[in-house]
């Protein structure tokens, strides 16, 4: 086995020739040098050994290693890792809108600060937003943990520090060790890729969206690590990055297929600390800064002669060059640069995103770049790309929607104009019966469309007097009405009110509302079947299955099955069950389901149960079940189908013409869909299945449920697709209201 880290040949790759499209990095020159995106590529070799050693002991055959210190301070306790591990985990992918990016599953973004830099982190924080980015902290003191939440931040591990500090000092180098170590400790616990990038560095478009050259360069898998050439200037044309110096404030650094990656941050890590204490004891202070004594450490490995130096790798090649050394690609440590260098002053547009005067992020409308220097689309526009393209699977012909420059005083109207039929069934059912929404299925309430009215519209007019209605409900304007409840109270009424809707509702303006019934916003009517074409740019988050976004149709809560009930995997009797209603299914699919069902368990000789009981009978039967049917009803989904997976356990949703169900790209991991004809093949492969496989699907749903699968858990969601990142899923509107 050979150690290589090189510098390219006469030909750079595609990678190297990729321009930027829509990055913007920016360093305002009040905090520093203004930095060009220049990236410096690793290239993963194959290799999975090189352990995770601390520091390289010198001796004749290791060439630049570097001194281990004496000190311990690599260590890190149990509880630190988990703590860390726990944060990192949740924010792995770069997106908020995980399932759409799986190609940065184990890949997270990192940036940093104290307490007194949090103005700076927020500006940086409200730029991310914009994209969409989901990040981790380091927590550099205690008073910025706490801001952030131990959920996002992590406490550095090291020593913290606070206050302002300036360049040189020693609590500004503990800082930037405080990164590198952190970096290391994540790559080496998680096995994660890490995106680093300091506070005031803000990204004026998606760095990570396709066609953006670090984004495609990370995309790739490639590369070990990715970095931008420090420069006080942009470069003239046709600069040549030499590769031995860079900064340390923005990188990308994996170990994803080469876990050398990791024992080479030890030895920069172990080299800053042999810096600084040696500082301590000459100085009395610990000077050292993680930038310098990186590139030192670099160049001992550009100078190894072909022998084993840092990292255990060998070469190092930069794209376009011969390589330092001849040695195999698997140990060559291959550099590229990037032409992506795009400089912007402080009149980008992006050092005052936040207001420290309201503590919010200001209008994303707003924008002051001179249009003849940045050529991406506006926040505004860019916002509603996605909204298009959900409401364009639809109608392909829909005009370009834009954000109106009245948003609030347009959605008061639009509220003046609903108001007689807002309250109209709560009024009426607080007079027959005491309660104010509808009952049914033996529940009466709150439904999915009175909890989306109570927190979306309560939030509204319980704001702040700086917040803005983009501030909530993103590129949108938020149509509310109980449109279940009015439809029980009296249907008759709901002809009128969906005619004042097409009235007020304005063609190039996108809007957003929630539905419960089976046939969204027709709900049964046959005088406005037409509405969904009528007024197509109303974004219809459908629970009962006619609408664009499936969303999860709830009524009351059903605890994680316990102990009672609940058996292991390899325990349980029965492949499949359906405790239910035979009938309320068009086209009698229940009972063509049941026949079927009984029918393939005598051929696959396995037991299986279908009947009613009691909620315990059916906690039980269920508990005992490998998976659990879950047919549609009148509309495209059922109420079990949710109680299933609110117990922890896994479902089979059956349906007649589309599946309907919400979180597509997660549900294939934790439960099944199949129309009646094929239940017999998915039973044979459920009976095939290893149980261990089944109880990893299970384990999922767990630790999905409270995020995906409750009342609060649906309504976080609802407010990440608005502004741009949810794993709810568009679709085509159905060809029938209900099949």
């Amino acid at each position: 086995m050979s150690h290589k880290i090189s510098i390219g040949d006469s030909q750079p790759d595609d990678f190297c020739k990729t321009s930027a499209r829509g990055v913007r990095l920016i360093r305002p020159a009040a905090l520093g040098v203004l930095s060009g995106l220049v990236v410096l590529v690793l290239l993963q070799s194959k290799t999975q050994d090189a352990g995770h050693r601390v520091a390289q002991k010198a001796n004749g055959k290791n060439v630049g290693a570097v001194t281990e210190p004496q000190s311990g301070l690599l260590a890190v306790d149990a509880d630190e890792e988990r703590r860390v591990l726990e944060v990192v985990k949740k924010r792995a992918g770069v997106y908020k809108d995980k399932g759409s990016h799986q190609e940065f599953a184990e890949v997270v973004l990192i940036t940093a600060a104290n307490y007194a830099y949090f103005s700076i982190y927020n500006n940086w924080r409200c730029n991310a937003e914009k994209h969409g980015l989901d990040w981790a902290v380091i927590a550099n003191d205690e008073k910025a943990f706490e801001e952030l939440g131990p959920d996002q931040g992590m406490l550095a591990i090291g020593e913290k520090v606070s206050g302002m500090n300036g360049w040189g000092s020693a609590k500004l180098d503990s800082v930037g060790r405080n990164k590198m170590f952190m970096v290391l400790t994540i790559m080496r616990i998680s096995g994660f890729g890490v995106v680093f990038t300091d506070a005031d560095n803000m990204f004026r478009g998606d760095p990570f969206a396709q066609g953006v050259h670090l984004g495609d360069l990370i995309r790739s898998g490639k590369y070990d690590y990715i970095y931008q050439e420090e420069l006080s200037k942009a470069p003239d044309k046709g600069h040549v990055v030499p590769g031995d110096g860079g900064n340390t404030g923005f990188f990308y650094a994996t170990p994803r297929n080469n876990k050398k990656m990791i024992s080479l941050f030890a030895d920069v890590v172990a080299e800053v600390d042999r810096q600084r204490e040696d500082a301590f004891r000459r100085y009395g202070e610990r000077l050292g800064a993680d930038q310098p004594i990186f590139w030192q450490v670099m160049q001992k490995l550009r100078s190894t002669g072909g022998k084993v130096g840092p990292g255990n790798f060998k070469c190092v090649q930069l794209c376009g060059n011969r390589a330092t050394c001849d040695a195999s690609e698997e140990d060559t440590m291959k550099l590229g640069h990037s032409d992506c260098v795009v400089f912007l002053g402080l009149r980008a547009g992006v050092w005052d995103a936040w207001s420290s005067k309201t503590n919010l992020c200001k209008d994303r409308g707003s924008s002051d770049v001179p249009a003849t220097v940045v050529t991406d689309a506006g926040p505004a526009s860019k916002e509603m790309e996605p909204v298009l393209r959900c409401l364009r699977q639809t109608t392909p012909n829909l005009k370009t929607l834009i954000y109106p420059t009245d948003a609030e005083t347009h959605f008061e109207e639009l509220r003046q104009v609903l108001s007689p039929w807002f309250d109209y069934a709560a009024k009426k059912f607080m007079a027959d019966m005491k309660n104010p929404y509808h009952c049914g299925e033996g529940y009466c309430g709150p439904w999915i469309e009175n909890r989306w009215i109570k927190r979306f519209l309560g939030g509204w007019e319980n704001r702040s007097s700086q917040v803005r209605l983009a501030d909530i409900f993103g590129p949108f304007i938020p149509i509310f009405m109980t449109y279940v409840d009015l439809w029980v109270a009296n249907v008759f009424e709901y002809v009128p009110k969906r005619c004042d809707i097409s009235m007020i509702a304005r063609p190039n303006v996108a809007y957003i509302t929630v539905v419960q019934h089976d046939t969204g916003l027709v709900s049964s009517r046959e005088k406005i079947i037409k509405i969904m074409k009528e007024i197509p740019n109303v974004l219809v988050l459908s629970a009962g299955g006619y609408g664009h976004v499936p969303i999860p149709l709830f009524k009351q809560p059903e605890d994680l099955l316990g102990k009672r009930f609940f058996k292991e995997m390899s325990q349980r009797s029965l492949l499949t069950s359906y405790m239910g209603s035979d009938h309320n299914a068009p086209q009698e699919m229940r009972k063509k389901m049941i026949k079927v069902v009984n029918d393939e368990a005598k051929t696959l000789g396995v037991k299986v149960h279908t009947g009613f009981g009691s909620a315990d009978e059916w906690h039980k039967v269920a508990g005992n079940s490998k998976v659990s049917l879950c047919p549609r009803g009148y509309g495209r989904t059922a109420f079990h189908l949710f109680e299933i997976l609110q117990l922890g356990l896994i479902p089979v949703h059956v349906y007649l013409d589309i599946p309907w169900v919400p979180y597509a790209d997660l549900y294939s991991s934790i439960g099944f869909s199949t129309d009646v004809q094929g239940l017999p093949a998915l039973m044979k492969q459920i009976n095939d299945m290893d149980p261990k496989d089944l109880e990893r699907m299970e384990d999922k749903i767990r630790s999905l449920r409270s995020s995906h699968f409750t009342d609060e858990g649906l309504l976080d969601q609802i407010s990440l697709f608005m502004k741009g990142g949810s794993d709810l899923r568009c679709q085509k509107v159905p060809a029938t209201m209900n099949g």
